[in-house]
Parts: structure tokens; C-alpha cells; sequence
């Protein structure tokens, strides 16, 4: 039969548009991963890139919960963790914030009654006023909650006997400058340097690469071999300090696919 693979994740894996008029592009490693598959004639092989602008944890666990798994997914891709440190009152926060209720009836009518609009009305009140509550320092997503959320993930997947596979986020080089817009993208994060939202980042990464020790999810690493490609900085986008570009999402890719038949999950997929 055919294996599914669905990326999740924000725009990272999304991918973003760049470029003018007829001749715009968007770089994602889920469509790279696609190429790859089908120059190795991995050809029973679908990628669906569920990457969403602007996601968190806890939209990423949201999504999978009340749709991806709906789509019987063979194997899932995590790739998330930056948009979480995202500063309360930023970047319009109250409409990124959001949180799975902590109450297990509650959680039960969000997740199967997600279609309802009264159900997603309530839900955007309840976020509105929860939000209003955190004080501007705060990051989006706590350091506790991030952990619950890829643990939760790592449940939901077994539940449902989907093969999980969790991918590095790493940032460009914090020894560089910040360009002007970049200087306004570090704003959002209450940073005046890529240092100190590395700093940030790396702390929810740890979080991540601890819980595919203790829960055995396997993870791919992908910034060292940014420095076989050209450059260390080689895999970024030349508009942030964020976003992978070609290459990047051809080394993100190819990590993935080197990983997948490691553990055998692609195997009898050859036609």
C-alpha cells in the first residue's frame, strides 16, 4: 500500500513565498523530501505538507488531534518550536495563543465538536480572555506547557499507532548582524539580538531533544550539515534568520529521508 507522510509544523516547514509576480517561489523540505522520494522510486510514497504560518505546539497538537489523524497517516513530522517564544501583546499574540484545556471532558468537546462554530466561538473567548491575563514578558508558550505538548504529541501518535519522527529547528549563526527587518522580527520576541532569542530557542530545542531520549522518539539534526552546503549560513533565507531556503529545505529533507530508511519505515515502497 501507499505510506503517508504528513509534515507538520509553522512556516518553517510551510515554506514562505518570495520572488515577484509569475516568478515567485516557495523553498519547504516537504516538497524536497517528494523530489528525493521520487528520484530513489520510492513511488508509494505520499508527503502532505500540513505546515501552517504562524503555529505553535499547541496548534501543531490541535491539528493533530481533530485533523491529521483523520487522514491515517503512516508516518508524522514535527518540526516547531520557535513561533512559542513569541512575547505576550506581540506580533497580535492573542490571536497565536492558544492552549489545550486542561479539563479532560472539556479537551474531549474541543477536539470532537471542533467543527461547531459555537464551539470554535467560545474557544476564541476563552483565549482572549486567558491571554489578557499574562504579563507582556511572558512567552507565549511556557517552558512547562511546550513539554506537555510534544509529550502529548508523542501520546496521540502511539494511540493511533502512527510512527513519529521529530526534527531540529535551529537558527541562523547568532554571530551575525540583524538586518533592519530582522531587527523588527527580534522585537516580537522582546530581543534586541539573535543571541538572546537563540538563547530562548535553544531552551525549548533542549526540551525536545529530551523527550526523544525519554520517550524514544527518534529526531533528525540538521544544522551540521548546513556547513557541507557552501556556507554555515548557507541554509537560510536571505529575508530572516529563521527560514530555511533551498538548500536548506533539500538538507532538511535529505536528513529525513536518510532517517526513514534507518528505522525501515520506508520499506517495500520501491514501486
Amino acid at each position: 500500500g501507499v505510506t503517508r507522510i504528513v509534515c507538520m509544523g509553522d512556516s518553517g516547514t510551510f515554506g514562505i513565498w518570495y520572488g515577484r509576480s509569475l516568478k515567485m517561489h516557495k523553498d519547504n523540505y516537504p516538497e524536497e523530501l517528494r523530489v528525493i522520494l521520487r528520484k530513489k522510486g520510492k513511488n508509494k510514497v505520499e508527503v502532505i505538507n500540513a505546515g501552517v504560518v504562524g503555529y505553535t505546539s499547541s496548534h501543531v497538537l490541535r491539528q493533530l488531534i481533530a485533523k491529521v489523524v483523520d487522514l491515517e497517516p503512516d508516518i508524522v513530522t514535527i518540526r516547531v518550536g520557535f513561533n512559542d517564544q513569541v512575547k505576550m501583546k506581540n506580533k497580535n499574540s492573542i490571536d497565536y495563543y492558544v492552549e489545550e484545556p486542561s479539563n479532560l471532558i472539556l479537551r474531549n468537546l474541543l477536539y470532537h465538536l471542533h467543527e461547531w462554530r459555537l464551539t470554535r466561538l467560545v474557544s476564541r473567548i476563552n483565549q482572549n480572555l486567558r491571554s489578557k491575563n499574562f504579563p507582556e514578558k511572558e512567552n507565549l508558550t511556557s517552558y512547562d506547557e511546550f513539554r506537555k505538548n510534544i509529550e502529548r504529541i508523542t501520546e496521540v501518535a502511539r494511540e493511533h499507532s502512527i510512527k513519529l519522527l521529530l526534527i531540529d529547528y535551529p537558527l541562523r549563526d547568532s554571530r551575525t548582524m540583524l538586518t533592519p527587518s530582522e531587527k523588527n522580527l527580534a522585537r516580537s520576541f522582546g530581543a534586541a539580538t539573535l543571541p538572546e532569542i537563540s538563547k530562548s530557542h535553544q531552551a525549548y530545542q533542549d526540551i525536545i531533544l529530551n523527550i526523544t531520549n525519554t520517550e524514544g522518539v527518534p529526531i533528525v539534526v540538521t544544522r551540521s550539515y548546513s556547513k557541507a552546503r557552501e556556507k554555515e549560513d548557507s541554509m537560510f533565507s536571505e529575508y530572516d534568520f529563521v527560514h530555511p531556503n533551498r538548500i536548506g529545505a533539500q538538507i532538511i529533507a535529505e536528513r529525513i529521508y536518510e532517517k526513514l530508511l534507518e528505522l525501515g519505515w520506508l520499506n517495500n515502497n520501491e514501486k
